[in-house]
C-alpha cells in the first residue's frame, strides 16, 4: 500500500488486488486501489472495486465521487448524477462534487433528462425583497 501512497501506482496495484484477495473488506486496501486506477487513467476498469467500496462506506461521499466519475467515463451520465447528487447529500458543500455534477449536466444528454434546478440538491439562498437593488451598486 505504501507503493500507492507514494505515488507508484503501477507496481502498488498487483499488491492491493492480493490484500484485497486475502481480506475482501480491507476498506483502506479498495480506496487505494480505486485511487490508483484512477491516477493511470483506467477510471472505467475499477467499478467493481467502487461498489465494494460503496457497500462498506454508504455514507463516505469518497466512494460517490469515485462512482460518479466511474459512470462518467463509461458514458453512463444518469447514473454518474445521481451518484454526485448523493455525493453531495452527504457532503453538501465538496466543491469537486459540484464541479463534477456542473460539468456532467452540461455535456452529457442523458444527464439532462431533468431540468438542472432539480437536479442540484443543496440550499439556495433566499430570494431578494421586494424592491431592493439586484445588482451591487
Amino acid at each position: 500500500m505504501l507503493l500507492a501512497i507514494t505515488g507508484y501506482h503501477e507496481p502498488a496495484l498487483p499488491h492491493l488486488e492480493a490484500v484485497i484477495k486475502s481480506n475482501p473488506a480491507d476498506v483502506f486496501a479498495r480506496q487505494q486501489i480505486i485511487q490508483s486506477h484512477f491516477m493511470l487513467g483506467k477510471v472505467s476498469q475499477c467499478l467493481d472495486h467502487i461498489e465494494a467500496f460503496v457497500q462498506m462506506q454508504p455514507e463516505d461521499p469518497v466512494g460517490h465521487i469515485f462512482r460518479g466519475k466511474s459512470m462518467r467515463a463509461r458514458g453512463r451520465g444518469a447514473e454518474a448524477a445521481a451518484a454526485f447528487r448523493e455525493t453531495l447529500r452527504l457532503q453538501p458543500e465538496w466543491l469537486a462534487a459540484m464541479n463534477e455534477l456542473a460539468w456532467l449536466l452540461s455535456t452529457h444528454a442523458d444527464a439532462k433528462s431533468a431540468p438542472a434546478r432539480k437536479r442540484w440538491n443543496w440550499p439556495r439562498p433566499p430570494p431578494p425583497e421586494p424592491g431592493a437593488a439586484t445588482q451591487p451598486p
